[in-house]
């Protein structure tokens, strides 16, 4: 190899490794502030999601099945401002996602292995809609466009294993907007297609 390009190799090298060094030591963080759920090792605020225009954050309390808002105006306060009691659509809120002024949350039905809904509503805490998807869903999300909410139904079986359902992703086509959302919006898809064994 010629001296040229071994300089040049090592010229690079060493580019890279100041580089990293700098933008190692460029990243610091500092706590400004903090809430807690006084709840402990129970899932009190285990899932997150932020809207930017609101200041307000959204959390599952997995220990009460519930959605918290919580005010984040001021980062180094933030205080909850209430929770969004979920019960009549199902036992528990599996997810939360945000996008363009409507939460949506993903809540697994009483019986586990029964189909469960996804709830729309507000920054505000007002319930706007809700339809039904697969069994147990565990996590949504919107598309980058707020065109469509994508739903991860999991599927769980009972403890006894005796009732199984199977995995599905349910696509909810929300384009026309909240208020006028049907069931008919909601596409959902399984994966039996590939449950033919692999022939080796």
């Amino acid at each position: 190899m010629k001296r040229k390009s071994i300089g040049k190799i090592l010229a690079l090298l060493l580019f890279s490794m100041v580089a990293t060094a700098l933008h190692a030591q460029s990243l610091q963080m500092n706590k400004i502030g903090g809430y807690s759920t006084g709840i402990y090792d129970a899932g009190g605020c285990e899932i997150v999601t932020y809207d930017a225009t609101s200041q307000r954050l959204f959390s599952v309390n997995a220990s009460s099945g519930d959605i918290d808002i919580i005010n984040l105006a001021n980062p180094a306060s933030p205080s909850l401002i209430t929770s969004v009691d979920l019960s009549a659509f199902g036992s528990s809120a599996n997810s939360v996602s945000c996008k363009n002024g409507v939460v949506a949350i993903a809540v697994e039905d009483f019986v586990k292995t029964n189909n469960g809904k996804v709830v729309f509503m507000s920054t505000s805490g007002t319930i706007l809609n809700s339809v039904t998807v697969g069994a147990l869903p565990d996590m949504l999300t919107f598309t980058p466009d707020g065109l469509k909410v994508l739903v991860a139904n999991e599927g769980e079986p009972n403890d006894a294993y005796t009732i199984d359902p199977i995995g599905t992703v349910s696509i909810i086509d929300i384009s026309g907007g909240i208020a006028g959302l049907v069931q008919g919006n909601v596409t959902t898809l399984d994966f039996t297609a590939f449950n033919a064994p692999v022939v080796l």
